[in-house]
């Protein structure tokens, strides 16, 4: 595993995901997979020169926040990867644009994929359909 730029995948993620997304990417760099992590500290500003860096050393981006897709760190790496013409895989990891349950965060996070086994899990199952 590497922070910053992995070339099959790299995941950025921020706050409270962090961690996960760095178990995910030793799980993944054990089985081959050429990961890396940004740890990105803040939405805005958006660090765009180790975004841009990870779309163009990468085959895959994925995202990963503890709330809703839309408009948050997701949002923000699309925007800079689409203005910049980058043509790069890009999923957005989090929750969905729905009414979220009420729970204990472990729990949730669980339920939401964005413990380290379901971070691993969405970036396995992205890695194998690039494959496809």
């Amino acid at each position: 595993m590497e922070h910053g730029t992995g070339s099959d995948l790299t995941l950025i993620a921020t706050g409270s995901m962090v961690h996960p997304a760095l178990e995910a990417a030793a799980a993944l760099t054990a089985d081959g997979y050429s990961v890396g992590v940004l740890d990105m500290h803040t939405v805005k500003p958006l660090d765009e020169t180790a975004v841009l860096k990870a779309a163009r050393g990468s085959r895959l981006l994925m995202t990963v926040e503890e709330h809703n897709v839309l408009g948050g760190l997701g949002g923000a790496v699309a925007e800079l990867i689409s203005e910049h013409g980058v043509p790069v895989r890009l999923h957005r990891h989090g929750i969905r644009d729905q009414y979220s349950l009420i729970g204990p965060p472990t729990h949730l996070y669980r339920h939401y994929r964005l413990d380290a086994a379901g971070v691993e899990t969405e970036a396995r199952d992205l890695l194998h359909a690039g494959t496809r």
